[in-house]
């Protein structure tokens, strides 16, 4: 059952993907992840977001194998709304159950964006 932390961490987390979730693909493996791509850098209570660094964020225990994969120098990629993405680091925050993967544009040797249609 857990404790009321992890209880209110769930329910928060599952009430704000309900709203601002993308649908990510590693592999095998389908989840919701909370997914930005600025256009413009601003800042956001403290924090600075670049356009140039789009980031996910997810809870464990979805890709859960993801971090240990990155972290030992394989070429991970995802796929979030049909573009793909390098993943170049995943952290964790918080609390130890809450990633951050920063991720890079696939682009192919036109330049052009990598797009599942």
């Amino acid at each position: 059952m857990g404790n009321l932390f992890n209880r209110l961490r769930t329910t928060m987390y599952k009430t704000v993907n309900a709203v601002y979730s993308s649908e990510a693909v590693w592999g095998v493996f389908v989840g919701r992840v909370l997914f930005n791509d600025p256009s413009t850098k601003e800042m956001v209570d403290g924090s600075e977001f670049m356009p140039v660094t789009p980031w996910m964020e997810f809870l464990l225990p979805l890709f859960a194998g993801l971090k240990l994969s990155v972290d030992t120098g394989i070429i991970e990629t995802v796929v979030i709304d049909g573009v793909s993405y390098y993943v170049r680091s995943v952290d964790k925050t918080h609390d130890g159950f809450n990633c951050r993967a920063n991720l890079e544009i696939v682009a192919n040797p036109y330049g052009l964006v990598n797009q599942i249609l």
